[in-house]
């Protein structure tokens, strides 16, 4: 079966999107599928994960409001794909015509069109939707035609690393409930795209506590993160975005970071 998934990254879009679909396509290629990704995807840290993915990784333009659609029409005609899964805030409602104009109707027999939502951001018809919300299976949702729902927590996408890491931290049987925590990783997102690694630096700063404390920020956030560190006891250590974010996630005694794709990775680490 072949496989196409369809999302964006980077800027100010973060790397929620790209990171959660990567866990989709582990998946379906453990299961002996093709995968191909393909979205616009800026900046080194999306290139490196998506170059370490055993996935075809193919650049288009981004989806926009009225933008072009050809290039995806003509990369699902080459592709031919059992499944389109889609995730995006910008993608336009109507991608089973999308579909049909590529002359890949969507139903039984045809491609299977799979999105991923939150609440009401990416909301649209599909075959399948997905929508990890905590509590979104105790709400209702309007009848659009969607076949299968896959709603609430336990359907959130997971990747190998950060499953990895949590079965370490169980073996490991580490109890830090009540303790001191002593090391902290500020990280908010993939990209930090309004910069709040600094305003959490000077809070922890404000602490008065000798902290160990290792921020995630690159460029003028990461020279406003050193900045807010002055004078303090923080122990501050500025690094661009790791490979293995999962793993640094789960040496730390406390990690702050913004609502996204990363909450769910801490709840599961």
């Amino acid at each position: 079966m072949r496989v196409l998934l369809r999302c964006d990254g980077g800027g100010p879009l973060g790397v929620g999107h790209v990171m959660r679909s990567l866990a989709l396509a582990e998946a379906a290629v453990d299961a002996g599928h093709d995968v191909v990704v393909a979205g616009f995807f800026e900046g080194a840290f999306l290139q490196g994960q998506l170059a370490a993915a055993p996935v075809e990784v193919v650049q288009i333009s981004p989806w926009r409001a009225g933008g072009d659609l050809q290039p995806l029409i003509v990369l699902l005609r080459r592709v031919r794909p059992d499944v389109l899964h889609v995730d995006s805030y910008l993608a336009p409602d109507r991608l089973r015509e999308l579909l049909r104009s590529a002359g890949l109707d969507a139903g039984v027999g045809n491609v299977v069109l799979s999105s991923m939502e939150d609440g009401t951001f990416g909301r649209r018809p599909a075959d399948v939707v997905v929508d990890p919300t905590l509590g979104a299976e105790l709400s209702a949702r309007p009848q659009d035609g969607t076949i299968w729902l896959l709603r609430g927590s336990r359907y959130t996408p997971v990747r190998r690393r950060v499953i990895d890491a949590s079965a370490r931290r169980s073996r490991d049987n580490v109890d830090r409930v009540g303790q001191v925590a002593r090391s902290v990783l500020v990280v908010m997102g993939g990209t930090d795209p309004v910069g709040l690694a600094a305003g959490a630096v000077e809070l922890l700063a404000c602490t008065g506590l000798a902290l160990e404390v290792t921020a995630i920020a690159v460029g003028e956030n990461a020279q406003r993160v050193r900045s807010a560190a002055e004078g303090s006891r923080l122990s501050l250590n500025v690094l661009a975005p790791v490979d293995d974010l999962a793993a640094m996630m789960s040496a730390h005694d406390l990690v702050i970071s913004a609502a996204g794709t990363s909450i769910w990775e801490l709840c599961c680490i």
